[in-house]
C-alpha cells in the first residue's frame, strides 16, 4: 500500500509539473544539415516555441558522425533554452562528445545567471547575450557590439565582437531568401546568417580543428501543443 501511495504522489507531482508549463502559441521547426569539411556529416533539429506567457523555449537536437581511415568521431547534443525577451532564464543540456559525457545547467535569478557543469564547475554571469546555439540574432542595436556567449554544451563563457558583414541571398528549400551575414571575433570566432525573422539560417566555424557548417535545409510551422518538453 505504501508503494502504491508513493506512486500516486509521484504521478500527481509529474502531472502538476506538466500543467505548469505555459501553453504554446506558435511553434516552428528548423532542420539544419551539418557539414564537416564540406561533407554531409549530420543534422540539427531546432524547435522554437513562442509561449503564452511571453517566453520562448528553444529545443535543439544534434547528431554528427565523421569517419576517417581508421577512426570515427561521434557527437550528439540535446538542449533546451528558455528566454524571456532578451534574458536567458534557463538552459539545460546534455551531450556526448565521442564518449565523454557533458552537461550544463543555467538558471537566472534576479539578473544573475548561475552556471553548473557536469564536472561540478560553478560560475555566475550578470548577462548572457546568447548561447552557442545562435538560434536568433543576439539582441542590441549598435554595430559592431560586444556580446557575452555561454557554450551550450560545456558552460564556458566567452566575450566576442559582433560585426555586420552585409546583406546576402541564400537558397533555402529551392527559394532565394534575403539574409544578413554577421561575424563573431574574439573569444569565439564564427560567421552567422539570419533571415528576416532574425532567426538562424546558416553558421560556419572551426570545430575540433575542422571547418564546420550548419545549413538550413527545411523549416515548418508545427501545430501548437500545450506543453514544451
Amino acid at each position: 500500500m505504501k508503494t502504491a501511495a508513493a506512486l500516486i504522489v509521484l504521478m500527481s507531482t509529474a502531472v502538476a509539473a506538466v500543467a505548469q508549463e505555459p501553453q504554446i502559441l506558435r511553434q516552428e521547426q528548423r532542420e539544419f544539415q551539418i557539414l564537416v569539411k564540406e561533407k554531409p556529416s549530420g543534422k540539427s533539429l531546432v524547435t522554437i516555441a513562442d509561449r503564452v506567457d511571453g517566453s520562448t523555449a528553444v529545443t535543439t537536437d544534434a547528431d554528427v558522425s565523421v569517419s576517417w581511415l581508421f577512426y570515427t568521431y561521434h557527437y550528439s547534443f540535446h538542449g533546451v533554452e528558455v528566454w524571456n525577451g532578451t534574458s536567458l532564464q534557463q538552459l539545460v543540456s546534455s551531450a556526448n562528445d565521442n564518449g565523454k559525457k557533458l552537461s550544463v545547467r543555467v538558471k537566472t535569478d534576479r539578473d544573475v545567471a548561475a552556471i553548473e557543469t557536469g564536472d561540478q564547475t560553478a560560475k555566475t554571469s550578470t548577462h548572457i547575450t546568447t548561447s552557442t546555439g545562435y538560434w536568433r540574432l543576439p539582441p542590441g542595436e549598435k554595430l559592431p557590439r560586444e556580446i557575452d556567449i555561454v557554450d551550450a554544451d560545456r558552460g564556458n563563457l566567452s566575450h566576442a565582437k559582433l560585426e555586420l558583414v552585409g546583406d546576402e541571398m541564400l537558397v533555402i528549400q529551392q527559394e532565394k531568401i534575403p539574409a544578413r551575414h554577421f561575424r563573431l571575433r574574439g573569444g569565439i570566432e564564427a560567421d552567422i546568417w539570419f533571415d528576416q525573422q532574425d532567426r538562424l539560417v546558416r553558421q560556419t566555424s572551426v570545430e575540433e580543428g575542422e571547418a564546420t557548417e550548419l545549413r538550413l535545409v527545411r523549416k515548418s510551422v508545427m501545430a501548437p501543443s500545450t506543453t514544451q518538453r
